[in-house]
């Protein structure tokens, strides 16, 4: 349970080699390659443009994943309007990702031709749909354009002028035709037809002498009148049934089209598992673009866990005995992958630490320590048993049921685990549900109650961040004393400990009298601590600010206690939860009351869901809380006395499949 020891991996090799030599390092499941440094004669291997090959088949892979997608939900749409017959299969709530072995993951190579051939299907598709759509929007609009002149029985393409006489088909709004009516009046060349139709825009068909066409057709714009250009040897009504015709066509077109998509869908598998393959390729060309070469051989560099060495040596040498490598300890200077390796306790809340920083090789491992603290105040925050119960069932529950493969599913666990702690923390404070447990054995098991006594709860919140908070002063020291800065550890941690250890004896010793005695003792190691601080806490200046280097620092008491009244945030959570399923009781207690007949509860039926959706909306709500507020805890004022992290995560060659996970030997 701690930061794995790693060792560097130096090693010489001919280019025929290289193909083979980086599978078997697949196979391994344990090599990091790095960037060798480039010399006169060897140079980085030039790979870039193999690497843009692979960049898009993955880009055109992940096109065909979005067109599938977006095909299902309009599938799915047409479906439920019975435009088209589909029932989409249905997909398990929990669906375990796939495992495969390495020796089936290489063959996904054979399954190129076939998931390439499906990508240009899927481009095919999305080009021909984007043509209709561009198509349908062209047809519905002439279709638009020619609906208004339904109500007129010639074909459109009768209205032309004559030698001396102008026709004029076009429309006009409806409260303008009497005007254009009354214009035609005043003029005896002057001929309006208007059919009968209805609506806000009426088709008029205009007949006037060419001579006068320019200057009705001035005041003809000034009323709104609108000229057509459409010449159709149908009529309107012949035109808009053809228009309509070849709209359904279209659509029928594009249903079919829908269909055939998701119809691929049935064969997913394979473009995933091909998906898989190209990342994988890529990322043994990212591999060989880190190494440098010579003429005909290659240099690669890469880092493995120490305990791995002997597997290691007998993948290289079973793939060449001419390959020249070199196995040894890390060395100054070198950045050192981070392995962290903890029992199945802690393991989950590993991924809480590493979405604040990777631990560095050389630092001490926070996952044990905070995994602690994690759970006990997650407890706090939520402080219900029965809420817990339902967590920790809940959290078990789906983590089995999805099945997920090492280094996922964590949250579940987290869950879970921080479910057990707030049963043991709910039971202390006698809550389950917010009912009252009064007469009940679980009264015998109650501690206090943070309804009732408030103070309390408070004290204990702030007590837990002191505890913690020494404990990260303590890691601070262990961590100085492991880089051998025994001036650090006295002027940063010893000190410390002793001015906040001896304040909290003399607290206690002044409200309990059994401790009475032990008032001065506390007095005296509290001004030792400041003694020491005063002394050392300059230790890393130099010249007069190493002396007095540490008045200053006293300072940092100041912060120290607001970083422990941040733990108010326990108090604060623990009791809103609270409130909030009193709240949710009693308004069913009075739903029940005022329901209640002749001794008969009807209010039950009313109160149930109620009830049920209140809690498990304060559920939902609070371990939401818990989860965030406890996180912010740990990153500020938990790490912030001694966790520095910036290390970089040890990342296997081959470890980034999206889809299916490759099945090492050791994982199962």
């Amino acid at each position: 349970m701690s930061i794995v020891e790693m060792k560097k991996l130096l090693l010489v090799g001919h280019k025929s080699t290289r193909a083979s030599l980086l599978k078997a390092l697949h196979k391994t499941g344990v090599v990091e390659i790095s960037a060798t440094k480039p010399t006169e004669l060897a140079v980085p291997a030039n790979v870039d443009g193999k690497i843009r090959e692979e960049d898009l088949k993955l880009q055109r892979l992940s096109a065909a994943f979005d067109f599938l997608k977006d095909q299902k939900r309009v599938a799915e749409r047409m479906a439920k309007r019975e435009e088209i017959s589909y029932t989409p299969e249905k997909k398990k709530l929990f669906e375990p990702q796939p495992r495969v072995s390495f020796d089936e993951f290489s063959k996904f190579s054979e399954l190129e031709d076939e998931a390439m051939a499906t990508v240009e299907r899927t481009e095919e598709y999305q080009r021909r749909l984007s043509d209709l759509a561009s198509l349908l929007q062209r047809v519905k609009t002439e279709a638009e354009q020619v609906e208004v002149f339904r109500p007129i029985a010639a074909p459109m393409a009768m209205f032309y002028d004559t030698k001396r006489v102008a026709v004029m088909l076009g429309t006009c709004p409806s409260d303008k035709v009497l005007a254009i009516e009354k214009l035609s009046g005043e003029n005896e060349y002057f001929f309006v037809y208007k059919p009968e139709a209805v609506g806000r825009t009426i088709p008029l068909v205009i007949v006037c002498l060419k001579a006068d066409a320019a200057n009705v057709s001035v005041r003809l714009a000034e009323l709104g009148f609108i000229k057509s250009s459409l010449t159709y040897t149908e009529t309107a009504e012949q035109k808009s049934a053809e228009f309509q015709k070849r709209i359904e066509q279209l659509e029928t077109e594009k249903k079919q089209i829908v269909l055939d998509s998701v119809e691929i869908l049935q064969k997913i598998d394979v473009l995933q598992q091909f998906y898989d393959y190209v990342l994988v390729e890529k990322a043994k060309l990212t591999a060989t673009g880190k190494m440098a070469d010579t003429a005909k051989t290659f240099i690669l560099e890469g880092w493995i866990p120490a305990e791995q060495e002997e597997k290691v040596k007998k993948a290289i040498s079973d793939v060449s005995e001419n390959i020249v490598f070199e196995i040894r300890e890390p060395r100054g200077g070198e950045v050192v992958p981070t392995l962290v390796r903890s029992n199945p306790i802690v393991r989950p809340y590993e991924s809480i630490t590493n979405m604040y920083s990777v631990p560095a090789y050389d630092d001490l491992d926070p996952n044990p320590s905070m995994a602690f603290f994690y759970f006990l105040m997650f407890g706090i925050m939520m402080g219900d048993a029965a809420y817990g119960i339902l967590l920790a069932v809940m959290g078990y529950t789906f983590y089995r049921l999805k099945k997920p493969v090492p280094g996922k599913g964590n949250l579940y666990l987290i869950i879970a685990m921080g479910g057990i702690s707030t049963l043991i923390w709910g039971a202390l404070f006698g809550s389950w549900f917010g009912l009252d447990v009064s007469g009940t054995f679980l009264e015998k098991i109650k501690w206090f109650s943070p309804m009732d006594d408030p103070i309390t709860m408070l004290v204990l919140s702030l007590a837990i961040g002191m505890f913690q908070l020494m404990f990260g002063i303590l890691m601070r020291g262990i961590k100085m004393a492991k880089r051998k800065e025994w001036q650090g550890v006295l002027g940063e941690s010893v000190s410390w400990l002793l001015a906040f250890g001896g304040l909290i004896v003399f607290a206690l010793a002044s409200f309990l009298p059994a401790l009475a005695a032990a008032k001065k003792a506390g007095i005296y190691v509290a001004l030792s601590g400041v003694a020491l601080i005063l002394v050392f806490g300059g230790w890393q200046k130099k010249g007069v600010g190493r002396v007095i280097g540490g008045v200053p620092k006293l300072y940092d008491a100041v912060n120290f206690v607001s970083d422990i009244l941040s733990y108010s945030r326990l108090f604060g959570l623990g009791l809103s939860g609270a409130v909030v399923g009193l709240v949710v009781d009693k308004i069913c207690q009075v739903i029940i009351d005022m329901l209640t007949f002749g001794g008969v509860p009807v209010g039950i039926v009313v109160a149930a869901p109620i009830f049920i959706f209140g809690h498990v909306l304060n559920i939902g709500i609070s371990a939401l809380g818990a989860y965030v507020h406890n996180s912010r805890l740990q990153y500020i004022e938990y790490f912030g006395k001694f966790y520095e992290g910036s290390g970089h995560q040890f990342l296997p060659l081959g470890y980034n499949t999206k889809y299916n996970y490759i099945q090492i030997q050791e994982d199962k």
